[in-house]
């Protein structure tokens, strides 16, 4: 503290045009009467953070509401440093005093505050029934399940702010989580809300995904919604399968401008529900929905769904769900060559349904279908392989394709510009028509594989047209049969 002292000590002369003051991360334990005395001295201060810092131990608080109120703050911050009930009864006057009107960023993650203290900060900033703070509160990874009624009363009776950022909450009893949705339910004041990366203790029943999807419905002043989950290495959250029906109550919701909902696993069924809102909502502007294990054939619904679609301005070109197919479908090459290393030298080779069974299950996302044939997927050479990978990129770019089209033509009906009929172009004369991929898909993989199938006998015979043997006719026939044997 002393080396502290003679720093702010260094910079007094500025007290009348210092504005902001950041001392987080600092490893000095701090005093919190000379710090108090120290940082009062500058009497124009807009920013404080005093984020991830140390006190000294004592129940007094780190900045008292006479320090406070001298400032006209934009934002403060106590991230990563724990606060008592001292620190949040000080908090609490400020707040009250219009003094405080000024401040548009409260940073008070993971302070250890429970869901009563916190109540206690939005009753403090409550102005009235149809006043909105414009303030964002942040208060990721606290104890809001301690005393969690106190929160979730203080929600229902919409006394938020504009924006909340609640990451990471981590619920052990699912009733809790399913309280707070239905008082979002209620709630007519938050516009900005962040609650992604939230777990539960298994996936969320039906209950709560009814909860989940009535507040999407009913809900009329949210305009920003992240309800992304968390696929890391060390650790993974995500609400379940139940989401996909949730979603569907934003059919019905006019108000929402921007969804995030990465990082769910939503999947072929997930990916459905999302085109059948985006037939029918006509609020949503921005959609982010990647990393969800949507295959080809999800993503090809999704982009059908957009030509109905006048409204949505921005949806990504599922960059990483497509390098997630690749992965896949080469996953599943590898492994049916393991196995035929494995198992040829006794066993003869499959028919091409079970060929397309594997490798068309891959490049969809599904898992392949039960077979009655004992014989293992045959080994595919590298043409072969590379015709199928090939094969997944083109029609994927077909669809990225398409999808700018829609998106470029609902930019231009939201500025006035001419509108191009820009749906009825052709895609690339690369690319592959495929009638179970363009009409309502289906499960069967080995009609997702037929185009597949016959970009591969494309890609020998054009492979086999530019070799040293272009004139042996027998080679291209028996390259095409190996890929048309029989059942």
């Amino acid at each position: 503290m002393p080396n502290m002292q003679t720093c702010l000590h260094a910079i007094a002369h500025q007290d009348s045009t210092m504005e902001s003051i950041d001392l987080s991360g600092n490893p000095a334990r701090l005093d919190p009467d000379t710090l108090q005395l120290e940082l009062g001295a500058f009497g124009f201060i807009r920013k404080i953070n005093l984020s991830n810092i140390y006190r000294r131990s004592g129940p007094g608080p780190l900045l008292t509401a006479n320090v406070l109120l001298t400032w006209k703050l934009e934002e403060l911050h106590f991230n990563n440093t724990s606060l008592n009930q001292q620190d949040v009864g000080e908090l609490c006057q400020y707040l009250r005093s219009s003094q405080s009107d000024t401040l548009r960023q409260l940073g008070l993650n993971q302070c250890n505050l429970t869901g009563a203290q916190v109540a206690d900060l939005l009753h403090a900033m409550f102005r009235g029934i149809g006043s909105i703070r414009p303030i964002h509160l942040h208060i990721t990874k606290n104890r809001l399940e301690n005393a969690h009624d106190s929160f979730v009363e203080a929600i229902s009776r919409s006394m938020t702010p504009s924006g909340i950022t609640m990451q990471m909450l981590e619920y052990e009893e699912e009733r809790h989580f399913r309280d707070f949705v239905n008082a979002l339910a209620n709630n007519t004041s938050l516009i900005f809300l962040d609650i992604s990366k939230a777990s539960l203790p298994t996936d969320a029943g039906d209950d709560t995904c009814e909860a989940l999807e009535k507040m999407l419905a009913e809900n009329r002043t949210l305009q920003e919604l992240d309800i992304s989950g968390e696929q890391a290495h060390l650790e993974a959250a995500s609400l379940g399968i139940g989401l996909n029906r949730a979603l569907m109550g934003l059919s019905r919701n006019e108000t929402l401008r921007v969804l995030r909902v990465e990082n769910q696993g939503l999947g072929f069924q997930g990916a459905s529900t999302l085109a059948s809102v985006f037939e029918h909502n006509k609020g949503l502007r921005e959609v982010y929905c990647e990393n969800n294990e949507i295959g080809l054939q999800a993503f090809t619904v999704i982009v059908k769904s957009m030509e109905q679609n006048y409204t949505l301005l921005y949806l990504p070109h599922m960059d990483a769900d497509r390098a997630w197919s690749l992965d896949k479908v080469q996953r599943e090459i590898d492994k049916s060559r393991d196995n035929s290393s494995i198992m040829n030298m006794n066993m003869s080779m499959p028919g091409k349904a079970t060929v397309r069974r594997t490798l068309g299950a891959a490049m969809t996302g599904q898992k392949p279908g039960r077979s009655t044939r004992t014989a293992p997927t045959t080994v595919f050479t590298t043409r072969e392989a590379n015709a199928a990978v090939n094969s997944l990129k083109t029609n994927w770019l077909g669809e990225v394709s398409k999808l700018q089209g829609c998106l470029m033509r609902n930019y231009n009906i939201a500025h006035g510009f001419p509108v191009a009929d820009m749906l009825q172009h052709e895609r690339p004369a690369t690319a592959i028509r495929d009638s179970s991929v363009e009409g309502t898909p289906t499960c069967e993989a080995d009609l997702q594989l037929g185009a597949t199938a016959k970009e591969m006998e494309r890609a020998e015979k054009d492979e086999l047209a530019s070799s040293p043997d272009e004139n042996d006719v027998d080679g291209a026939l028996m390259m095409s049969e190996k890929l048309h044997l029989s059942s």
